[in-house]
């Protein structure tokens, strides 16, 4: 039943935004920690470097040196953001319609940045919606058998 109401939530959020072409939603980890990637800026050469060479990680509340993950952003607050995570992605049909599905080149990984990008091409804006929440058990698809 809880989840029948999170996800009309979404939907109504939606519904409610009609320039809305897609939506994420706040993931934890396993231990109920906020992940980090649930909202985060397209990754152009400059913003990968600073978050490489650790400059996201010094100055978190930066609006330069932040964008990787958009950590001057609240995350308990609705939000535009350019990514969204391929873990908990809602689109519009109509949206997919006009910019395409999940091109096949990408088999894992880059695949949920690529439509995130084309989601805002088309004219759409994405959106953090943390009041929804998912546990996200990252890396769980690339493990290997013990």
């Amino acid at each position: 039943m809880l989840r029948k109401k999170l996800l009309k939530n979404v939907f109504l959020f939606l519904d409610s935004h009609p320039d809305g072409g897609g939506l994420g939603v706040k993931m934890l980890d396993g231990r109920g920690n906020f992940l980090p990637e649930s909202k985060r800026g397209l990754p152009t050469p400059w913003i990968a470097f600073y978050k490489m060479f650790g400059f996201s990680f010094l100055f978190p509340k930066s609006r330069k040196f932040g964008k990787y993950h958009l950590t001057y952003l609240d995350k308990d607050k609705i939000q535009e953001v350019e990514v969204l995570s391929g873990a908990f992605m809602i689109i519009r049909k109509s949206v997919l319609d006009k910019i395409g599905l999940l091109d096949e080149d990408y088999f894992m990984y880059g695949e949920d940045i690529d439509l995130s990008y084309r989601i805002l091409k088309g004219g759409y804006k994405n959106y953090y919606y943390p009041e929804t929440r998912i546990i996200h058990y990252k890396g769980e698809s690339t493990k290997k058998p013990a």
